[in-house]
């Protein structure tokens, strides 16, 4: 049998590629974390309060409180972790230059609860919670008629100030038909004891 030599060239290419550093790997998927510990495969319990800012053709909604329900877990085996929004409540909202519409004050109704979501990290390294399948219907409140249901997918950043999601305006539009809604704002996620301060990365 002949022996099998590899040239020195051969060989020094064969260990370069060996010691390639870390950075030149992909980014781990990212994960829930609460009071700076992997939360498990286990859901756990959640609650989100924040103001949001809606506007609709040009014209500005104010004043609208958000809180929800919802839970938090990474999927067993590694993969981005995963979130199930429950229940969403959309309170005080004011009509603002929509007053020859809605009169005094609207109401923004959440539909086609729960909604998935599922953390992503992007190309700049921050990471997002992708909500998917979001919809709401906006309803005048004095006058009690709807303008329709937008719906579509939200991207909340994960930062590290007061807020745990920051919504940008620019990023963040559902839709019904050729008409736009545009959702804006900062919702901080709290669990119980011992998971208090939600986090991802």
């Amino acid at each position: 049998m002949r022996n099998l030599r590899l040239p020195a060239t051969s060989l020094l290419v064969t260990l370069a590629v060996g010691a390639m550093p870390a950075a030149g790997q992909a980014e781990p998927p990212p994960h829930w974390y609460a009071e700076g510990k992997l939360v498990g495969s286990e859901p756990i319990p959640v609650k989100g309060k924040g103001g949001l800012g809606l506007s609709l053709s040009f014209s500005e909604f104010y004043g609208c409180n958000i809180r929800d329900r919802e839970s938090i877990s990474n999927p067993t085996g590694g993969g981005a972790g995963i979130g199930e929004m429950l229940t969403v409540s959309i309170t005080a909202c004011e009509s603002g230059r929509m007053e020859e519409i809605c009169g005094v004050g609207f109401q923004a109704i959440p539909q086609d609860l729960p909604w998935h979501s599922h953390l992503v990290r992007e190309a700049s390294n921050e990471v997002v919670d992708v909500i998917e399948g979001a919809a709401l219907e906006i309803r005048c409140k004095r006058k009690k008629r709807s303008l329709g249901v937008f719906s579509g997918m939200l991207f909340g950043s994960v930062t590290s100030s007061k807020w745990t999601l920051l919504f940008s305006e620019e990023r963040n539009i559902l839709r019904k038909g050729s008409e736009h809604l545009y959702f804006s704002g900062g919702v901080v996620i709290r669990g119980r004891q011992g998971h208090k301060k939600i986090s991802a990365a």
